[in-house]
């Protein structure tokens, strides 16, 4: 059975270069520039792993994420935070989540392929 990842970026030109190599590496993909219908979307179909942006315009990564911990059944999906936001704060908000990974931008297509590899694992 292949894995199932989503994503939910709001930066479209990454989401379709990410898109791209996760299915060339094996994955199954979905993705979403919408928070709203990324919940959905999580709800309704089995997913292994949510890549997560931090810094979008509707809703934050961090705001998402408690939704997700909210949702009975989402609440043990595995996350790799993506973020351009590389401030200590965000990184102590970061650890405190109960997340896999997390990964600064810009970031090499194999670093991000490691980290979930190794999320889908656990």
């Amino acid at each position: 059975m292949t894995n199932k990842i989503f994503i939910l970026d709001d930066e479209i030109d990454l989401l379709k270069i990410l898109e791209l190599r996760i299915k060339k590496a094996g994955y199954e993909v979905e993705s979403s520039t919408n928070a709203n219908d990324a919940l959905n979307k999580l709800k309704e179909g089995h997913f292994d792993l949510l890549l997560l942006d931090l810094i979008m315009p509707q809703i934050t990564g961090f705001e998402f994420y408690e939704k997700i911990k909210q949702e009975p059944s989402l609440k043990d999906l595995a996350i790799i935070i993506l973020t351009a936001d590389a401030t200590k704060e965000t990184e102590k908000k970061i650890k405190k989540m109960n997340v896999a990974n997390y990964i600064k931008k810009p970031f090499e297509a194999d670093e991000l392929l490691k980290s979930i590899s190794q999320a889908i694992k656990k």
